[in-house]
């Protein structure tokens, strides 16, 4: 016989991570907060290409879903988060392009606030 037993099934996800930290910057860019606040926040991830990458995936999915949460929806103005969406969708294809990283997070935070 033999007896199997799962000790520890918590594998660090960057995804996950990366989700967790759009939803928190997003929360706090389209609240107003600060410029420097936020940009504290997005550090870790301007320092890496596909970091960059991982955090828009996670803010474009968290966009997504207030679009379709209404009671979400009635905390944020529609356009606003529109022109957020087309804000990291042009924050990608900057870095795509080759643009340095960080000056198109930067940038981000600045359109989407």
């Amino acid at each position: 016989r033999c007896v199997s037993f799962l000790l520890d099934n918590s594998e660090y996800d960057p995804e996950q991570e990366s989700a967790r930290q759009a939803e928190k910057i997003c929360t706090m860019i389209l609240e107003g907060r600060p410029f420097y606040e936020v940009s504290a926040l997005m550090n870790e991830y301007a320092k890496d290409r596909e970091k960059a990458l991982l955090l828009l995936d996670g803010t474009e999915r968290f966009l997504g879903r207030i679009l379709t949460d209404e009671s979400r929806l009635r905390e944020y103005k529609k356009e606003k988060i529109y022109d957020a969406v087309e804000a990291v969708e042009e924050a990608r294809r900057t870095i795509q392009r080759g643009v340095y990283h960080s000056y198109a997070l930067g940038r981000l935070i600045l359109q989407m606030g």
